[in-house]
């Protein structure tokens, strides 16, 4: 038996240096090929990899194959979409961005990818509405209705957004942390404090749409915002108002 174990445990580590090695062989390969071509490469695995997804959910919403078959065409046509709006030098961009460590420059490089990316996915989900659950069409719904919130985080850069981690070493805003917990558990988190994602995308929809239960969103900015008033680093506190404010206009509410 020690022999066979022996025997057995050399194969694996065989196998597995045989697949490393075709690994690291395809990767370099892949490398020395141009832009274009590794674009198409990897586009042609994203359309597969949809065509998969996408066919086993009509089999599990409508119980059969033919909504997909009328269906087929939708991964290819966000890939289209996706492609022909997307340059290379954005790729690119991005790429030396993040080498760069240039958190601003890349955080507005993707907020306008974000844009033109979720455009194609909306055009998606409305072309497959028919293989949609409930909660997709829910999740598809949250994130067009907090497309406020997106913008105000577009219109900062990354450098203004992190403005909100000095409060982490603020004694002022540490010495407030229980009392924004409260007004926090006594509002939003009514909503959204599940282990349930689906329950937490319809707690939110439901925060957000119905306008007795989006006061829920004032009466917590109204609650955490005078809180900050006599710190001396007003900063992290007006990240704070605008990303409470974010939410609001989100919603069927008010901005405070």
């Amino acid at each position: 038996m020690g022999v066979i174990k022996t025997l057995m445990t050399k194969g694996r580590l065989r196998h597995r240096e045989l697949l490393g090695g075709m690994f690291e062989n395809y990767t370099n390969a892949f490398m020395t090929l141009d832009f274009e071509t590794k674009s198409d490469i990897i586009t042609q695995q994203i359309e597969a990899a949809m065509s998969f997804l996408l066919a086993l959910q009509c089999q599990h919403v409508t119980g059969n194959g033919d909504a997909y078959k009328t269906l087929k065409d939708q991964p290819e046509e966000f890939k289209n979409c996706v492609v022909e709006q997307i340059s290379e030098d954005q790729v690119r961009n991005a790429v030396k961005f993040a080498k760069e460590r240039d958190f601003d420059a890349l955080h507005t490089l993707k907020c306008g990818l974000k844009g033109t990316i979720k455009n194609c996915a909306y055009k998606f989900a409305e072309g497959i509405d028919i293989c949609l659950n409930d909660f997709a069409r829910d999740l598809v719904k949250l994130i067009k209705t907090l497309q406020p919130l997106e913008d105000y985080t577009c219109s900062k850069t990354m450098t203004e957004l992190s403005k909100i981690k000095d409060a982490e070493n603020d004694e002022c805003y540490q010495s407030k942390r229980d009392e924004a917990e409260k007004c926090l558990s006594d509002t939003i988190l009514k909503y959204i404090d599940d282990d349930d994602t689906r329950e937490n995308v319809s707690g939110l929809l439901k925060l957000l749409n119905d306008e007795d239960d989006c006061e829920n969103l004032t009466k917590f900015g109204t609650c955490v915002m005078p809180l900050y008033d006599d710190c001396e680093n007003k900063e992290p506190a007006e990240i704070i108002r605008g990303l409470i404010n974010g939410f609001i206009q989100s919603s069927a509410c008010q901005a405070i």
